[in-house]
This record gives structure tokens, sequence and C-alpha cells, in this order.
């Protein structure tokens, strides 16, 4: 199992650093309109497309650097065609070399400072000089890294509390080719995983790498390094093998969260499951806060059900009150299944169990209610003409001396309805 630490807003502060923009390059992007054309130097950039007949186009550029001679033009430099796409699938694009938006900053007789974009959002800026071979670079600055790196720092304000602030913190620091490309929500979306995806190339591909987040909501977020997945390319035109992801839950404490997460995909047979353990810190609790949070793990565990298609036993919902001394907790747990394999209905579907349990001072934890019932996962049962029934425990209070919780009222799954009941302490 991985063991991982959260990070905070703090932390992630500490991670971001917003580059200052290069003089140079600051002056090419105050130009409301840049001109290629000076007294002395021209610059132009020409393109061609060849088409492969087969597969696609190829398109590639060339910069041209001519200066002037009495009334006419001669050439001082040329790049030659670049090709930043390819017409295979084969072929690796590089749109770094595809250029644009030239704009003079300053010439002389026999010099020339010049800046242009690239395809990946970089400003870069050259020097020439009549005799020599070649320009040199004087910057490469990334624009697309620099406003995103701003939009990331903004959004820490509030990426620990708000979820889309998160997703949107994450997809702002993707990289070429990554997307987030699967998403789990839990515990009444308190707990997202997200499952980054990276293609191996522009054109028919496969994930070749992915990532893992985990965000918690008021605690943190942490992310993986890159895994490597096991897929292949099956041959053949217009195709994408992509990944999937599961995740639970498998424990819940106030300062930790255990994870299970599957990746994989159906077609290749290959998956690949990660235990991760995720910690933070805390504000020091009381002592019926830990003797509590002991008591409830220890109900876990000893509720955990060894099977490969059961889900595994959690805590759905805890309140504590330490004045009062009590607390109660919903626990969930599956119970029975009659499907034959993971992706299978069965007649009856999966059984679960929700059960209500109070812990009183210092006395051991004691089950007050439980509701159990099979569900099968998508379509109605020939046998039954229902989907099941839905048996969750949740909306937890403790109030006036009372618990009070939400049930789903009827047995059939279609005509259920939410009905809140209640029971003494």
């Amino acid at each position: 199992m991985e063991t991982v630490e959260l990070l905070s807003t703090e932390k992630l502060t500490e991670q971001e650093h917003l580059s200052e923009i290069p003089k140079l390059v600051q002056r090419y992007l105050d130009i409301k309109k840049p001109t290629a054309r000076g007294k002395h130097f021209r610059i132009t950039i020409k393109g061609k497309s060849v088409d492969s007949k087969t597969d696609g186009m190829a398109y590639s550029n060339a910069l041209i650097i001519e200066q002037k001679n009495g009334e006419s033009w001669r050439q001082a430099y040329s790049t030659g065609m670049m090709q930043y796409r390819g017409a295979h699938n084969w072929d690796i694009d590089d749109w770094d070399l595809s250029l644009g938006k030239v704009g003079i900053l300053e010439e002389s007789k026999n010099e020339v400072v010049y800046a242009l974009t690239t395809g990946v959002g970089k400003v870069k800026v050259y020097g020439f000089k009549k005799g020599d071979e070649s320009p040199e670079q004087l910057e490469s600055f990334s624009v697309s890294d620099h406003e995103a790196t701003k939009k990331r720092i903004e959004l820490l304000k509030t990426v620990v509390t708000d979820q889309s602030a998160f997703n949107a913190y994450i997809t702002e620091g993707l990289q070429n080719r990554w997307h987030v490309t699967d998403t789990a929500e839990m515990e009444d979306r308190k707990i997202i995983v997200l499952l980054l995806d990276h293609a191996d190339r522009d054109y028919d591909a496969i994930s070749d790498l992915y990532k893992i987040c985990i965000w918690i909501q008021g605690q943190g977020f942490w992310k993986s390094g890159a895994y490597r997945t096991g897929l292949h390319h099956p041959g053949g035109k217009f195709y994408r093998v992509g990944i999937s992801m599961k995740a639970t839950v498998t424990n819940h404490g106030q300062d930790f969260a255990v994870f299970s997460v599957e990746v994989g995909n159906r077609s290749q047979q290959w998956k690949q499951t990660h235990q991760i353990r995720v910690q933070w810190p805390v504000a020091e609790s009381d002592d019926f806060e830990q003797v509590v949070g002991k008591m409830m793990n220890e109900v876990v565990q000893q509720s955990q059900h060894d099977h490969p298609l059961y889900l595994p036993t959690v805590i759905k919902e805890s309140v504590i009150d330490s004045k009062l001394k009590v607390a109660a907790f919903i626990l969930f747990e599956q119970i029975d299944t009659d499907r034959m394999t993971e992706s299978g209905e069965g007649w009856l579907g999966d059984q679960f169990r929700y059960s209500l349990w109070v812990i009183k001072g210092n006395a051991k934890p004691r089950q007050i209610h439980e509701e159990h019932a099979y569900i099968r996962p998508h379509t109605k049962s020939d046998m039954t003409g229902t989907r099941g029934q839905d048996c969750s425990l949740k909306d937890l209070k403790i109030s006036g001396g009372r618990i009070s919780i939400t049930h789903m009222t009827d047995a059939k799954f279609e005509e259920q309805k939410p009905e809140t009941i209640t029971f003494k302490l």
C-alpha cells in the first residue's frame, strides 16, 4: 500500500511560481499589430502541405530572412521546410516548429531582432546579424504556461473547498496530450478521484501513461507521478485505446482515507489496482473523538467481506457530539451477489446492507437499525420486473436527543421516495 500526504493550500502555494516575462517578450506582446517588414530586413513564413494520398495531410513551414540590397531584397537565411504535423499515424507532431505572427522589434542596416509565436504557445525572440550562419535565440518564453500559472494561483483561494476549482486547477496544469479521462465521486461529492490519461501520439493513439488525483473537501489533494500502462497498438487505423477507472474508499478516519483504485482497459484485458492511503494533519481531538474513531475503524475491519465482486465495507456518514459523549455512524456492506462476472447483472444483482450504529460514552458500538436488499446495476430483472430496492441510509443527524436518517420507502426501486425516520438516543 502506498501512503501519501495531502497537499494543503499552503504547500500548493509554495509549489507555484509565476515567472517574470522577459523584457523583449513583453515588448512583442505589447505590439497590437506586429510587422515583419522593416527598412533593412523583412521576414516571411512560407507553408507547404503534402497529401499522403492514403492517410492525411502533412504540414511544414519555413522562416526566411531577407536583407535589403539596394532596391531589391536578397535571402540572408532560411530554416528550410520544417514539418510540424505528419500525415501518418506513426508521425510525432512537433507544434513548436509551427511558426506565426512574426514581428520585428528593432533593426539596423546589418542587424535585426525579431519575435514570433509557436504552436505550443511560446514566444521566441531571435537576433540576426549580417554574415551569421543562423539567428541566435535570445529568449524563449511560454506565454500559455504563464497564463495557466496565473489562473492556478487564483484558483488556490478555493481549490481545497470547491470541487469546480479543484477540477479547473488540475486542467490548467495539464501538458500536451494529457487530459482528464474519468472521474469518481464519493461521500456526497466530498471526495473526488480523477484519472489523468496521456496519449502516446496524436493519431490512432493508446494511453501509455496515467496519473491519479485524489481530492478531499476541506483537507487538500494529492496527485501521483506517472504510471505506465500495459496497452499496445492493435494495428489498423482510426482507433483510440483508452483507460477507465473504478475507485472506492475502503476505510476513512479523521485524518486518513484508504482508496482502492483500479485502472484498466477491458478490450485488451489489462488492469492495475492501486491501494493508496492518504493522510492529512488535523487539530488535536479530545479523548472521546479518539476513542470513537478507533471503535468505528474496528467495526469496519470486523465487517469486511472477502469476495472479488463485493464492494468494500465503509462508513458512509458519522456524527460525533463530544459534549453529549454520543456518536452515530452509518455502515455500508455488500453481503451477497448473484452476478457471475463484473459486467453481469444476475437475476437479483447485489445485496447491500446499510446499518445505523450508536456509541454512548465508553460503551461499545451498538447497531440500532439496518436495511438490506438486492438491486441490479442497470436493468430490470425479467423475474421480478424491477431493478430491486435501494436500501441506502443517509442524512445522519443528532438533535434534541434523537437520531434522524433518511431511507427509501417502498419495495421497488422505480417507485421509491425518500423518508426521514428517527430514533431515541
